[in-house]
């Protein structure tokens, strides 16, 4: 996976997504601001309970616009939901300015190739080199994974599944 999310930067000159969050993810909550201890709190205590879980993805996927955006689809398990249902409300106490394409109502799990400085040119070659490519995968979900913009960097912090029953 890293290396086809390196593809965009280290070939088509793709390079915002990558200096800007440093891992292959996808988002269950984004907002504007976070308390950043409460923050942490909450995932360490969900992540001790969650057992991992599989999930699967499905091809290719653009948000259309000005400034499109190229991902991977991940298919909504029935895991991945109810973890979700039980982050965003809690995540919403915590956070400012919640965007609202990540409520459990509009939600569309992926994991993003490229955006930002992806031009219509751009996405045209990007997608004419992954047309060959296979996105049909499964994966194990293990981790909490909060990325914390920090004003100068991003700041990982981890949550590692250690529950015997999930969630």
């Amino acid at each position: 996976m890293h290396q086809l999310w390196a593809k965009p930067r280290d070939d088509f000159g793709v390079r915002f997504l990558y200096e800007q969050v440093p891992i292959p993810h996808f988002s269950y909550h984004v907002a504007s601001a976070y308390d950043r201890e409460k923050t942490k709190t909450l995932l360490s205590e969900i992540a001790s309970r969650m057992k991992p879980f599989t999930v699967k993805t499905g091809g290719l996927g653009i948000f259309t616009g000005a400034q499109p955006v190229l991902f991977v689809n991940v298919a909504r398990s029935p895991e991945m939901a109810r973890l979700h249902d039980t982050l965003w409300p809690a995540l919403a106490a915590l956070s400012e300015e919640a965007q609202p394409y990540y409520q459990p109502t509009a939600w569309m799990p992926h994991i993003t190739l490229a955006q930002g400085d992806l031009s219509h040119e751009k996405l045209q070659e990007v997608l004419h080199w992954l047309g060959g490519q296979n996105f049909f995968w499964t994966f194990e979900v293990n981790t909490l994974t909060m990325i914390e913009w920090t004003g100068m960097r991003n700041e990982v912090h981890q949550f590692k599944f250690n529950g015997a029953n999930g969630s």
